[in-house]
C-alpha cells in the first residue's frame, strides 16, 4: 500500500485558505518535500518498471517516472456522476480514483514541480490566495512565473489520471516529459 500524506487539521479548505494559513501550509509543504521524494523513489523501484530510477531531478527521469504512474492508476466503482461543460452534460463517469491514486499523484506533482524550479531558479512553490475563490486552483500548491499563468502540478498528475482511466490516446508514459518539454519551453520564451 502506498503510503498516505497526512494534511495537518489546522489548514482549512482549500476555498477558505486566508494568507496566513498559506504561509503555515507552504513551511509546512516545504518540511515535507524530501521525505515524500524519497518516499516516491523508494516505491517506483519496488516495480520492473521503475528499477534503477532514482530522483535525480533531470527530465530524462520523467520518462521512467511516467511508466511507473501509467502502472499504478487506480480507480473504484462509484454512482454515476455527470460531467457538464457549459452548461450542458456531455458525459457520464462511474468511477472514482483510489486514494492511493490521489496520493501519487500529490508525490508525481512535487517531483514534476521540483524539476521546473531546479531548471529556473526565478521559480518557486507557493499558495495562491489573490483572486478570486472560482478559480480552481485558489488555496492550493501551484508555480506562478511561467508564461500563460500559474502550474499546479497536483493538479496536472490528477488531470493525466483521469486521462489514463478513460484511455485518451495523447495520455501515456511520456506524458510527464512531454509536459515539461512544454513548460520548459514556455520558460524560456518569456516566463
Amino acid at each position: 500500500m502506498y503510503p498516505s500524506i497526512i494534511f495537518p487539521d489546522e489548514f482549512p479548505l482549500a476555498a477558505e485558505m486566508t494568507a496566513k494559513h498559506a504561509k503555515r501550509y507552504l513551511e509546512w509543504f516545504r518540511s515535507v518535500v524530501p521525505e515524500r521524494i524519497a518516499l516516491l523513489e523508494s516505491e517506483v523501484r519496488k516495480v520492473d518498471v521503475g528499477l534503477g530510477w532514482e530522483a535525480d531531478f533531470t527530465p530524462e527521469s520523467l520518462k521512467q517516472l511516467g511508466a511507473w504512474f501509467v502502472s499504478k492508476v487506480a480507480t473504484e466503482v462509484c454512482e454515476p456522476v455527470p460531467v457538464i461543460l457549459h452548461e450542458r452534460q456531455i458525459d457520464t463517469i462511474n468511477y472514482k480514483l483510489t486514494g492511493e491514486t490521489y496520493t501519487r499523484s500529490f508525490d508525481v506533482g512535487i517531483y514534476f514541480g521540483e524539476i521546473l524550479i531546479r531548471a529556473d531558479p526565478r521559480l518557486k512553490w507557493d499558495v495562491l490566495t489573490k483572486g478570486t475563490k472560482r478559480n480552481l486552483d485558489f488555496g492550493h500548491l501551484v508555480i506562478p512565473g511561467l508564461k500563460g499563468g500559474t502550474c499546479n502540478p497536483v493538479r496536472l498528475l490528477v488531470t493525466i489520471a483521469h486521462g489514463i482511466v478513460q484511455r485518451i490516446s495523447h495520455i501515456g508514459p511520456g506524458r510527464l516529459f512531454e509536459l515539461y518539454t512544454f513548460r520548459f519551453d514556455n520558460l524560456r520564451n518569456g516566463g
